[in-house]
C-alpha cells in the first residue's frame, strides 16, 4: 500500500510568498523601472524645460517690451512640452497598468496553479487516507473475526475441559468405589480363606476321626461276621440232627 506519493501541502505558503513565485520574477520589476523613471525624467524634463520657457518668454516681453509674439510663442512651446510631458506620463500609467494587469494575470495563473496543485494533492491525501482507514477497517474486521473465532473455540474447549473434568471427577468416585469394593472383597476374601483353612483343618481332623471310626467299623464288621459264621457253623450241625 503506497502511501508516500502524496505530499501533504504546507500550511504555511501562500501564492504571493516568494517561494511560491517564478525565478525570473525578481528581475522584471527591476527591469520596468528603469524605462518607467527615464519617462518620469523626461516628463519632469519637459515640465521644468515648459516653466524655463514661460518665465524665459514673460522675462524677454516684459525687458523688451514687444508684442503679443513672444507669449503666444512661449505658450505654444510650454502647451508642447506640456502635451509631450502628458504624454510621456499617460504612456507610463499605460504601462504601468498593463504590467499591473500582466502580474496580476501571472499571479492569478500562479495561484491557480497552486490551488490546483494543493486540490490535486488534497484529493490523493484525501484518497490515501481514504484508502488506509478502509484497509484499517478491513483489517480490524478481519482481526475482530480472528477474535471472535478464538474466543468461539476458547469456550468449546472450556465447555469441553469442564465436561471432562466432571467425568474425570466421576471416573475418581467409581474408581474409589471399585477400590473401597475391592478391599472390602479382598477383606471377606481374607476371611473366606481363614474361614476355608479353618473348615479344612476340621475337615481333615473330622477325615481323620471318620477313617478311625471306619477302621473300627470295619473291624466290629468282621468281627460280627466271624461270630456270625460260627453262630452258623454251630447251629449247622443241630438242624441236621432235627432233620
Amino acid at each position: 500500500m503506497a502511501t508516500a506519493s502524496a505530499p501533504v501541502p504546507s500550511p504555511g505558503r501562500t501564492p504571493g510568498s516568494p517561494s511560491s513565485s517564478s525565478p525570473s520574477s525578481p528581475a522584471a520589476p527591476g527591469s520596468r523601472t528603469r524605462p518607467r523613471s527615464a519617462r518620469l525624467v523626461r516628463a519632469v524634463v519637459l515640465l521644468a524645460l515648459a516653466a524655463v520657457v514661460a518665465v524665459a518668454a514673460v522675462a524677454v516681453t516684459v525687458l523688451t517690451g514687444a508684442g503679443a509674439t513672444w507669449p503666444v510663442a512661449g505658450g505654444l512651446v510650454v502647451l508642447a512640452l506640456g502635451a509631450a510631458a502628458t504624454r510621456s506620463t499617460h504612456l507610463e500609467v499605460l504601462d504601468t497598468r498593463r504590467e499591473g494587469g500582466a502580474d496580476r494575470a501571472r499571479l492569478a495563473g500562479e495561484y491557480r496553479g497552486i490551488t490546483d496543485a494543493r486540490v490535486r494533492e488534497n484529493r490523493v491525501f484525501a484518497e490515501t487516507m481514504t484508502r488506509r482507514l478502509d484497509d484499517g477497517e478491513r483489517v480490524l474486521a478481519e482481526q475482530l473475526a480472528t477474535i471472535h473465532a478464538h474466543e468461539a473455540a476458547l469456550d468449546r474447549r472450556e465447555r469441553r475441559l469442564a465436561a471432562v473434568e466432571a467425568e474425570l471427577e466421576q471416573a475418581k468416585d467409581r474408581l474409589a468405589g471399585t477400590e473401597s469394593l475391592a478391599r472390602a472383597q479382598a477383606a471377606r476374601a481374607e476371611e473366606l480363606a481363614t474361614r476355608l483353612s479353618e473348615a479344612e483343618d476340621i475337615a481333615g481332623e473330622r477325615a481323620v476321626a471318620a477313617a478311625a471310626r471306619i477302621a473300627e467299623l470295619e473291624t466290629e464288621r468282621d468281627a460280627l461276621r466271624s461270630e456270625l459264621h460260627l453262630w452258623q457253623t454251630a447251629a449247622t450241625p443241630g438242624r441236621r440232627r432235627q432233620a
